[in-house]
């Protein structure tokens, strides 16, 4: 009987840790979806935080709607780190200022990172979909630079389209 019980106790471990792995994949998924990557450990605070962690996620701002809506408007680059999303060069609206030198060293930051992170993941041992997810935010990125016709930017982003498509077919790993 009590083997029986402890059976039944772990089966039932199981079955809660499967579900929160998978509420935890959903909502890294969001997070991908709102312009974040890896560094906001969404899957893990999901996972080990519970209904914490999925708050945290619904929490975050969406960076991608942010880059959109303000890409008429003036705009800076936050500072960030290396390690830090693509994403995270989210724009913020100053109307005040006319400093057109900002913006084109502000729009040379991002496409530098754009390309360099594009590079990183061309040829790599990240998960598929990880990769996928990247891509999507960094073409997102550099269609705002192909809108202001800046440099190679739409030769770049066609370029990471294609590669988009090839890793979405399966055609490379």
């Amino acid at each position: 009987m009590m083997g029986l019980i402890i059976l039944l106790l772990f089966v039932f471990v199981l079955i809660v840790l499967g579900i929160n792995l998978v509420i935890a994949r959903k909502f890294e998924d969001i997070a991908f979806k709102k312009g974040y990557d890896s560094s906001v450990h969404s899957f893990a605070m999901c996972f080990w935080l519970g209904i914490i962690g999925c708050l945290y996620v619904i929490a975050l701002p969406d960076l991608n709607v942010r880059l959109i809506s303000d890409s008429n408007s003036r705009h800076t680059i936050k500072d960030s780190t290396a390690t830090s999303s693509v994403a995270r060069y989210a724009y913020d609206a100053q109307p005040n200022s006319v400093d057109t030198n900002a913006d084109i060293i502000d729009e040379e930051k991002l496409y530098n990172s754009l390309v360099a992170k594009a590079e990183k993941f061309k040829d790599t041992f990240y998960d598929r979909d990880y990769r996928i997810r990247t891509y999507e935010s960094i073409i997102k990125n550099m269609e705002i630079l192909a809108n202001k016709n800046y440099k190679d930017s739409s030769a770049k982003m066609q370029e990471y389209t294609n590669h988009l498509n090839l890793l979405k077919a399966k055609k490379i790993k």
